[in-house]
């Protein structure tokens, strides 16, 4: 299927010249104030629906036309056009093993998966080798496949099959960070589809060595990577499975146990573990209740603050600094749930999601700062929300359905409050992340705990 090009109403367009005259006369529109952004239609300007579309999209080049008019465009903030090119060139290595030099021209790197390590700019990624007798590229596992497969490969396994050198009962292969140009900018002693870096890469964490479905009864440890290939391991309390997280900055690691073996003492609620950098534990928080089995820990980019999900239904605000719980996000009807929540950019502003309404908070006091419809009535409600660092743009996602079948996917753009564009999707398309100021979207299919897919990816501008 050809790339195509949805403008104001999505009415179809293959690409060409045609699309990029209409994103120019747009951008020219605003410029010289015709448009502004208060009344001004939500434009899709790129869809890649496939890898496929997205190899087609290339063959002009890269910048692809219509991408080097939006970032030649000074009108939009330029940290919106580098989170712009940073997401680009992402999807494009993701999904085509494929990186542009600083010259544009193409580095091709041969590897078993590449994905990023941290989800909102994804300026470096992740290199896994190809192993002998793998195939020459292979698709990250997907969650509901992934516990599966490591107990499998651990039933296989004893302790001499993992390498010295190694965190602890980790048989995942050493791998490479490149940069957004394709750089080699460091290399990981181990690289993982549930491994949380840095912005910057230079620091990562995951759990090694017994968890809950390989090894349960040997001790898991907090392990703290460094992109020179080093990595430390701190002894964690409990059994069972850990979810970890890195701030953006890389100030502040934070481990939580998310399932436990039931004959452990972990049926109370257990610690959430707070690292520095250099792996040393900087303290711990008690939840009110035991940690959600379906949440990734959240930091905020300055890692001052820690989003957890708890049961049964709520989501927990901690304070890493003064290591204390700052508030709880209950649902906003009975019945429901908090399921996802998620910094704005800058970390001012805490997104909430779930079963529940969508909402958006002030980070800090937890004071509501916005809300959306009540969820519909019946089914199987399920909404996600994303927001500007200034809190002028929010986009909410919206399931609604009885079951998978009937499912309709909703995106509703609001600026300042007001709602000015509401889109249906398929059921491919169910996360959307806000450039700093807003005027970019960006959105594509929810992944692992960390990674979204490549494609397909739906590019607007406000």
């Amino acid at each position: 299927m050809a790339i195509q090009s949805v403008i104001a109403l999505f009415a179809s367009f293959s690409i060409s010249m045609s699309v990029l005259e209409t994103v120019s006369g747009v951008l020219d529109r605003l410029r010289t104030g015709e448009t502004t952004v208060e009344d001004s239609e939500v434009i899709e300007i790129f869809k890649a629906e496939t890898v496929t579309d997205l190899e087609e999209a290339i063959s002009y080049g890269y910048p692809m036309p219509w991408l080097q008019e939006i970032l030649n465009d000074e009108t939009i903030p330029e940290e919106d056009r580098y989170w712009l090119d940073c997401r680009m060139r992402a999807a494009i290595a993701q999904e085509l093993h494929l990186f542009f030099d600083r010259e544009g021209y193409p580095v091709y790197v041969e590897a078993s998966w590449i994905a990023p390590g941290e989800r909102y700019w994804q300026e470096n990624m992740m290199v896994r080798p190809i192993l002998p007798g793998e195939e020459t590229s292979q698709q990250m596992p997907d969650d509901s496949d992934f516990l599966d497969l490591l107990a499998e490969e651990a039933r296989g396994q004893t302790q001499e099959a993992f390498s010295d050198g190694s965190p602890t009962l980790m048989s995942d292969p050493p791998g490479k960070v490149r940069n957004l140009y394709g750089e080699e900018v460091g290399v990981l002693a181990v690289v993982h589809k549930n491994l949380s870096l840095s912005r910057d890469a230079s620091i990562g964490a995951i759990q090694s060595g017994g968890n809950i479905d390989a090894y349960w009864d040997r001790t898991p440890y907090a392990c703290i990577l460094y992109s020179d290939g080093s990595f430390v391991e701190n002894p964690l309390e409990y059994l069972g499975q850990y979810r970890a997280a890195v701030s953006e900055d890389g100030s502040t690691v934070v481990f939580v146990l998310t399932r436990a073996p039931s004959i452990t003492a972990a049926q109370q609620p257990v610690d959430a573990f707070f690292y520095d950098r250099d792996g040393n534990l900087t303290g711990k928080v008690t939840p009110p209740e035991q940690f959600s089995t379906n949440y990734t820990p959240q930091l905020s980019p300055s890692g001052e603050l820690c989003s957890c999900g708890v049961f049964p239904v709520n989501a927990l605000i901690l304070d890493t600094v003064n290591q204390e719980c700052l508030g709880v996000v209950t649902p906003s009807e009975l019945g429901r749930t908090v399921q996802i929540l998620s910094f704005s950019p800058s970390g001012d502003y805490l997104c909430a999601g779930g079963h529940s309404s969508g909402r958006v908070y002030d980070s800090n006091t937890l004071e509501q700062m916005w809300e959306g419809p009540l969820p519909w009535g019946g089914g199987n409600y399920f909404c996600g929300v994303s927001c500007s660092d200034d809190l002028s743009v929010i986009v909410l996602n919206e399931r609604i359905g009885i079951s998978r079948a009937d499912y309709n996917y909703l995106q509703s753009i609001y600026h300042n409050s007001v709602c000015i564009g509401k889109y249906e999707y398929n059921d491919l398309l169910r996360d959307t992340d806000v450039s700093p100021s807003g005027r970019i979207l960006i959105s594509q299919k929810e992944g692992t705990a960390w990674v979204r897919t490549g494609v397909p990816i739906v590019v607007q501008v406000l």
